[in-house]
């Protein structure tokens, strides 16, 4: 019920908004027919995207034991901090990305894509180096011992969010410039292969196969977006300042290594401790290395907004 009624309040508020932009008295009531019709597009690259997220977990569930498919499920919801963050990034870029592209404007097209990609990877390499580094620990803090034997697994599918990172916005950079049949093609594509995949590994692999999979599902979507936008609009989701984010990424490696030469009796105190370290070292060498123009504008941005929230 609790979820009945926040969709429900939902529904209500977005209704408010969308009857205020293209109701009657609005003066374009004409408009949203066309944007029903894109929707419609939108929605269903949307569904598959997400089926393709929930695929896996489905099918482990019909092949593999209550107790691996528990297993599955628990390690899978981290997942949703780096879902969370690169959806934090897509919704302050895209009124960037659509302005730019209504204007023309490529240089700030290609501004918009690569900081939301670069920041993403901010955000996100810290966790995914202390996941990969003691992913027996994290599962036994957040789910406990009964969880655990699975740190491998949990591994493989922290990749396949870090390649999902890796390239940003890319849904964005295709709906916001209009191309959204192609994203559609490049979901529907990679559902039908991510599902098949899942079919013949997860008989064979058990829960590495579903693992495996998935990563697939995340770099065969990330590539066709990638080309399908350098190929639309001559722009990639990288350039040379990401190197400084790699530099600090080996920094933090080195540091959660040396992190876990000491003993901490506990799971939790090891996890904590190195995590701390981790975004401690990784935005320490950022700093030194220095922010650029575009990094200044972004957290100025930031300030701005959360400012706005406590009322300053």
């Amino acid at each position: 019920w609790a979820v009945v009624l926040s969709f429900a309040g939902g529904l209500l508020v977005a209704f408010r908004y969308a009857w205020q932009l293209y109701g009657r008295g609005s003066g374009r009531p004409s408009q949203a027919a066309a944007v029903m019709r894109s929707s419609l597009v939108i929605a269903a690259a949307t569904g598959f995207a997400t089926l393709m997220l929930l695929t896996d977990r489905i099918l482990v569930g019909y092949f593999l034991s209550e107790a691996e498919t528990g297993q599955y499920q628990a390690i899978s919801v981290f997942a949703i901090f780096f879902v969370t963050v690169l959806s934090a990034f897509k919704t302050i870029v895209a009124p960037m990305i659509s302005n730019a592209h209504a204007g023309n404007a490529k240089p700030a097209l290609a501004e918009a894509y690569q900081l939301s990609t670069r920041w993403g990877l901010y955000l996100a390499a810290p966790a995914a180096l202390v996941l990969w580094a003691v992913p027996e620990q994290a599962i036994q803090v957040v789910f406990g011992d009964q969880y655990a034997g699975v740190g491998t697994v949990l591994v493989v599918l922290t990749l396949a969010q870090m390649v999902n990172l890796l390239t940003g916005p890319v849904d964005h950079m295709l709906i916001m410039a209009g191309h959204t049949r192609v994203w559609l093609a490049i979901t529907l594509t990679m559902f039908l292969l991510n599902a098949g995949l899942n079919l013949i590994w997860i008989p064979q692999w058990g829960l590495s196969g579903a693992a495996w999979a998935t990563v697939a599902g995340f770099a065969g979507t990330s590539l066709l977006a990638v080309l399908a936008i350098r190929r639309l609009h001559g722009i990639w989701p990288y350039k040379p300042s990401l190197v400084k984010g790699l530099m600090a990424i080996t920094i933090s490696t080195v540091i959660i290594w040396l992190g876990r030469q000491f003993p901490i009796a506990g799971a939790f105190p090891q996890f904590m401790t190195l995590a701390l370290l981790a975004y401690l070292a990784f935005f320490l060498s950022i700093r030194w290395l220095g922010l650029s123009d575009a990094d200044r504008k972004l957290l100025a941005l930031l300030r701005h907004s959360f400012a706005s929230l406590g009322g300053g």
